[in-house]
């Protein structure tokens, strides 16, 4: 099914798609992964559909490595943004993915997991601009004795991390306008993903 307008066409010199995955099931849900997307290439290379689409084919490449109780479903609504104000300026309604559901039984630690880098070739107030992804939690077992995260697990991870930045057509980070009413926000295209061999806490469950 194709993407449908619930709202105005866009406004703006440089829309961008926000795609939501909210994450359930477990002692302090939910959670949400939030991705954005280049828009101005709609009808063209990408569609919210498309994008929608290859969150949930990223998160699929990691529930073997979650506890079963987590549930990741992306979200059927996909709002668009100004790059500039960080305003909705419309929604897009999606075929909502299927759910993404975890794997492993037995304990895990709600707070921790792993985290993901997406840099860019962007400077934005002298310093290199990245976005991050918390994947919060992890199964017990995905940990070695000294912390970090196994060798398979952030293999693992990475392998889905670089599939995400190189299948997900108009992949960036989105730097928010600096102050309220500011009019200064601006996109960074993705150019690749790291992933830190290290257990991440995850203070916030909207990142």
């Amino acid at each position: 099914m194709p993407a449908d307008r619930l709202a105005t066409a866009y406004t703006a010199d440089m829309p961008i798609h926000r795609i939501k995955a909210r994450w359930t099931g477990f002692n302090g849900a939910p959670g949400y992964s939030v991705f954005h997307g280049d828009a101005a290439t709609e009808g063209v290379a990408a569609t919210a559909q498309d994008q929608a689409d290859a969150v949930r084919l990223f998160f699929d490449g990691i529930v073997s490595r979650l506890p079963s109780i987590v549930r990741i479903n992306v979200e059927s609504q996909v709002e668009v943004l100004d790059e500039t104000t960080g305003q909705i300026i419309d929604i897009v309604a999606i075929t909502q993915p299927p759910t993404s559901a975890g794997a492993v039984a037995g304990s895990y630690s709600a707070p921790s997991g792993a985290v993901i880098n997406w840099n860019t070739n962007g400077v934005r107030n002298g310093r290199r601009v990245r976005g991050k992804t918390f994947l919060v939690p992890l199964a017990g077992t995905a940990y070695d004795g000294d912390g970090t995260l196994i060798s398979s697990v952030h293999s693992q991870i990475q392998a889905a991390a670089t599939t995400l930045a190189e299948s997900f057509s108009g992949l960036v980070t989105f730097a928010r306008p600096t102050a309220p009413g500011a009019a200064d926000g601006a996109i960074y295209p993705i150019v690749s993903a790291t992933v830190p061999d290290k257990a991440a806490i995850l203070r916030s469950r909207r990142d």
